[in-house]
């Protein structure tokens, strides 16, 4: 596919976004910024953008071990996304987001929240885009087609917002397809999925770099 930010409305969306948090009175990791949402609202849903190559899982981390976190979140929430390239390559994306466990004394607020805040999570893999006839990485390309579907599905975007592919994943559910690995679009994902939860030190180390481990 064509680099994701040749279009400048996504790069400015994305400026928006990164000035907003100068003024956001709910940072992430409160439980209640306007990013969180309820875990189990993310196992009922995130199925629903599942079409054709166009798939979506998830899986929780093992315990992470950060001896100077402070409030940093000990347990998160890997997603990834399919991300298919019309040319077959593994193209997916995957982000680590946090989650946050909520006092048994409210019961009227959700007990876990993911906090999908773009300074609270963590990108695992990157996308490559075709640009000038070479394949090149693309961070805030990488960034729009794995949040904009979230988005349109947690946060009642307006529809003029939803992107082209999001509409066509709407309007024409397929079945699951083959990868250029031979295996599911599904299967691909999930297994990058584990190669992460099977990789404790190394998950830490992209969380934080600066961490002793």
């Amino acid at each position: 596919m064509d680099g994701p930010t040749s279009n400048p409305k996504i790069i400015d969306a994305f400026l928006a976004s990164l000035a907003a948090f100068a003024t956001r009175k709910e940072r992430y990791g409160t439980l209640d910024c306007d990013r969180c949402v309820d875990f189990f609202e993310i196992v009922r849903s995130l199925a629903s953008l599942n079409h054709g190559s166009h798939q979506w899982a998830y899986h929780i981390s093992p315990a992470l071990d950060f001896p100077n976190a402070g409030r940093r979140a000990t347990r998160y929430l890997l997603v990834a996304y399919s991300n298919p390239d019309p040319t077959g390559i593994p193209n997916h994306l995957c982000f680590c987001v946090p989650l946050f466990f909520r006092s048994p004394s409210r019961p009227d607020k959700p007990s876990i929240v993911a906090c999908f805040d773009i300074e609270a999570i963590t990108p695992l893999s990157h996308g490559l885009y075709w640009e000038n006839d070479r394949l090149a990485g693309d961070f805030l390309g990488d960034f729009d087609l794995f949040y904009e579907p979230l988005a349109n599905l947690f946060w009642n975007q307006d529809s003029s917002s939803v992107s082209p592919n999001t509409e066509v994943i709407q309007a024409e559910p397929q079945p699951d397809r083959m990868s250029i690995e031979g295996v599911t679009y599904q299967e691909s994902i999930t297994a990058l999925l584990w190669r992460w939860v099977l990789s404790k030190e190394e998950l830490e180390r992209e969380i934080d770099p600066y961490s002793p481990n």
